[in-house]
């Protein structure tokens, strides 16, 4: 395959996943390429009937090469056919040299292979190509390899490759008896008839209309000498749409016309119906027929009155129908009350009306649905008037929030008053008269603008979208519980579009490799602020975990120290082992019994940490949490995945991780620039 300068043509060889290799000629001339596949095909195996089956291959590539040279120069530039060279020690028999040939053309194609896919996350997605009879489709299993970190992850993935295969030789079985049993529905279907007289013929077709679905007829030749032909349209049609169960019945109801067709002509019962002109012509008549058909016996008489009744008529409260896939219709209610559009979807469903039971059901079904049409309209026309209004829609949000904060501090959860407390303190400063009954989608928007704009911290600065956003679904929770209890008929939060408050690129504070030592180098006032702290930056639990970790969750085996903990926040286990530096970090056991806090003396307030951090000469606003972006970032900055980061740090979702990665690209970008100001 050796070319000089000058020659415009060269053979190249591609491997393919099976192995083999396909022989393919690259031109290039005038300043133009192209490639022309050859289909013939390097195997891999080393018997004596293969590599004479390669030397075929490549002696029919070169002759091929040396032939289209001809074509494009005018001129003998490429080599003379070369004559076949049989393996030495053996004599050219003819009969090899055409099996070799038909080898050296023909290539194994598995119809089912088992290929993977690596993901974002550092695992390997395991899917099956199916190829067969001219189409391809992916089955995707839903097994994944996982990284081997160890020994257990090696034979996960030996089990998880096990169980992909044997899912691979079931589908092998199930399309080699497919293809072996049926037919595809773009194949003419030449079954050879049994007539009396040989010149009779019928003969099962298809034709792809311009609407993509394939249309079966018969062309029947018949007469004393088969003279005569005719076509006979079937009426049967395979839509793009339909299941390959479908279209395999509608295939064998037209075998078995044909096979009626094939004992009319042998009995000398034949008719011919029409002739081909007449039959051709009408042929996209036929088709708008079956179609309308097909409607008619969709078609649910409930839904098209109502939708007829839609278009008469004006009211708040409208009935509509969403089509289900499996030829259900769902009922949902579009109320439109002062330009706010909202859906009430009542989990009501019409089914297809195919005998009297079903008409029934769908009729009792819509009764029902009218009823509770009737009953939002009674509310809407009643709060508009002023009738029947909830007295506790005079409640002030405020008052609302302080009770919804008590009744919340009542089921244990601690963590509402503290964000309650917050959303109330903004409020006093925006609307604090406004009323439960006042509230709109304009008071949310209007208290996002205000918050970004007007309101200032306790530090004097800007709140951040994200803290704005976590004051609006304060106040959104709150008006879920009113609307439980029947004092709103709807949340106006839902309409607010929590989108504008999102950041394109989420900040996450951490500390550097420096800036840990200088905070090991740095004493603390309070060193049991400073082992935690540092314990956390080099392993990552939150300070809800290091507060209820115990000695019974920290496990010794050997020379290996974890930690087995339900995380807090999550409350998903989590097994993290620790490295020596947050063993270093850890306090001493002594005679403390297995209950016993391992940092018993963790204060709530983190006034000292602040102290610390600025003794040790670090200007960033440094928190207890940013201990765990510090391991995150740090994990991944010294080469470790995403995947395996994200089980660390107890993420139930990568993506949560990918916010690290993004920092650490970031910081990447910000390196490398530095190179420009260097020769400016």
């Amino acid at each position: 395959m050796a070319r000089t300068a000058k020659e415009p043509i060269r053979i190249r060889l591609k491997k393919l996943a099976n192995g083999c290799q396909s022989i393919y000629l690259d031109i290039y001339l005038n300043g133009k390429r192209k490639y022309e596949f050859l289909k013939l095909y390097i195997h891999p195996q080393t018997d004596k009937e293969t590599i004479l089956a390669n030397k075929e291959a490549m002696r029919m590539a070169e002759a091929i090469k040396a032939k289209k040279e001809l074509e494009l120069l005018g001129g003998n530039h490429g080599a003379a056919m070369a004559p076949f060279v049989a393996p030495e020690g053996e004599e050219c028999d003819p009969s090899k040299i055409i099996d070799a040939r038909k080898r050296a053309q023909r290539i194994k194609r598995e119809p089912v292979t088992l290929r993977n896919k690596k993901l974002m996350d550092g695992r390997v997605s395991l899917y099956l190509d199916i190829y067969y009879s001219g189409k391809r489709k992916y089955e995707f299993l839903r097994l994944y390899l996982l990284p081997e970190l160890s020994d257990f992850d090696k034979r996960k993935n030996a089990e998880t490759l096990a169980k992909a295969e044997a899912i691979r030789q079931k589908r092998a079985a199930e399309v080699a008896a497919e293809i072996e049993s049926s037919k595809p529905a773009d194949v003419t279907d030449n079954t050879p008839s049994k007539p009396a007289n040989p010149n009779y013929k019928c003969v099962l077709s298809s034709r792809l209309l311009r609407t993509g679905v394939r249309s079966f007829y018969l062309y029947i030749h018949y007469g004393e000498n088969g003279e005569k032909t005719c076509w006979e349209t079937l009426g049967l049609y395979v839509t793009p749409g339909m299941t390959e169960e479908q279209a395999r019945k509608i295939r064998e109801k037209a075998r078995g016309i044909k096979r009626l067709r094939d004992e009319e002509l042998a009995n000398g019962t034949f008719v011919a119906k029409k002739d081909v002109e007449v039959e051709l012509a009408e042929e996209t008549d036929r088709y708008k027929e079956y179609i309308e058909r097909q409607r008619q016996e969709a078609e649910i008489a409930a839904e098209s009155k109502e939708l007829k009744r839609n278009a008469r008529t004006k009211e708040p409260v409208r009935i509509r129908f969403k089509q289900l896939a499996n030829g259900n219709r769902s009922i949902y209610l579009a109320i439109n009350v002062n330009g706010h559009r909202s859906y009430d979807y009542l989990k009501l469903y019409l089914v297809p009306e195919t005998d009297p039971a079903s008409k029934a059901q769908n009729k009792m079904t819509m009764e029902a649905v009218y009823a509770i049409k009737a009953q939002r309209i009674i509310e809407i026309t009643n709060s508009a008037a002023g009738i029947n209004r909830d007295p506790r829609l005079k409640l002030r949000l405020t008052d609302w929030l302080e009770i919804y904060r008590d009744r919340q501090l009542g089921l244990g959860k601690s963590s509402v008053p503290h964000k309650v407390a917050a959303c109330l303190n903004t409020l006093r400063g925006y609307m604090p008269e406004i009323t439960l009954g006042e509230i709109n989608k304009d008071f949310f928007n209007g208290y996002m603008r205000y918050l970004l704009t007007d309101y200032r911290t306790y530090k004097d600065t800007k709140p951040a979208k994200g803290t704005v956003g976590n004051y609006i679904r304060c106040i959104t929770t709150a008006l879920n519980v009113a609307v439980e209890e029947g004092i709103l008929p709807h949340n106006p939060g839902d309409f607010f579009n929590h989108s504008q408050l999102r950041d394109d690129t989420p900040k996450r504070e951490f500390l550097t490799v420096d800036e840990v030592k200088k905070l090991i180098d740095t004493p603390c006032r309070r060193p049991e602020i400073k082992n935690a702290f540092l314990f956390a930056c080099f392993c990552g639990l939150r300070v809800s975990d290091i507060r209820g970790l115990k000695w019974k969750n920290v496990v010794t085996d050997g020379e290996q120290v974890r930690v087995e903990i339900v995380q807090f926040k999550t409350k998903r286990p989590l097994y993290l082992p620790l490295n020596r530096q947050a063993r270093r970090w850890m306090p001493q056991r002594g005679n403390a019994a297995d209950e016993d806090s391992v940092f018993p003396t963790i204060p709530k307030w983190m006034d000292a940490l602040e102290k610390w951090v600025k003794e040790a000469g670090i200007s960033k606003h440094v928190t207890f949490h940013v201990s765990r972006h510090t391991f995150a970032t740090l994990a991944l900055t010294m080469g470790a995945d995403l995947y395996t980061t994200s089980k660390l740090l107890g993420h139930t979702n990568v993506t949560t991780t990918q916010i690290y990665a993004k920092v650490i690209n970031s910081k990447k970008e910000e390196a490398v620039s530095l190179l420009d100001g260097a020769f400016e």
